[in-house]
């Protein structure tokens, strides 16, 4: 993947998106297809904040992002590099704790430091304003409610 790209979350598959996205892209799927068979009575009277279904199941939408959005992420704040040199301390560390390698509360200290490295680098990345949303363009603007992230 070259790019950052939103997918729809019913388009998420196990393979694209990993299983938990895949398994709320059916939910919302079922919600709809509930929404679609039931008599027009039987839909909700009210809308319940931008998910699909009827009184009987609802589900909420959302976006997915794909795997290998993080590394192309990376790749495009120039980050490859530091995310791979990481990647083989961790290794490394790893290896040092494995039994009657010697490691120990020393190589737990380093497996948080490294630990901690990866994550502030992943949190301090740049994230393009403009994702790709499959068919289109999507502008990244908050529509005054906020929003919710899921990470797996």
């Amino acid at each position: 993947m070259n790019s950052i790209k939103l997918l729809p979350l019913e388009e998420a598959s196990a393979d694209s998106c990993g299983a938990k996205a895949a398994a709320c892209g059916e939910l919302l799927r079922v919600a709809s297809h509930c929404s679609s068979a039931a008599a027009p009575g039987a839909a909700a009277a009210s809308s319940n904040g931008g998910s699909s279904g009827t009184s009987i199941m609802a589900a909420a939408d959302g976006m997915v992002l794909p795997f290998g959005c993080m590394e192309a992420a990376l790749a495009a704040d120039g980050q490859q590099g530091r995310y791979e040199e990481l990647l083989r301390t961790l290794r490394s560390v790893l290896g040092s704790m494995q039994p009657g390698s010697g490691g120990g509360a020393g190589s737990l200290a380093s497996l948080d430091g490294v630990c901690g490295d990866i994550q502030g680098l992943l949190h301090g990345l740049r994230i393009p304003q403009q994702v790709g949303l499959g068919r289109g363009e999507l502008e990244w603007e908050g529509n005054g409610h906020g929003g919710v992230v899921w990470r797996a």
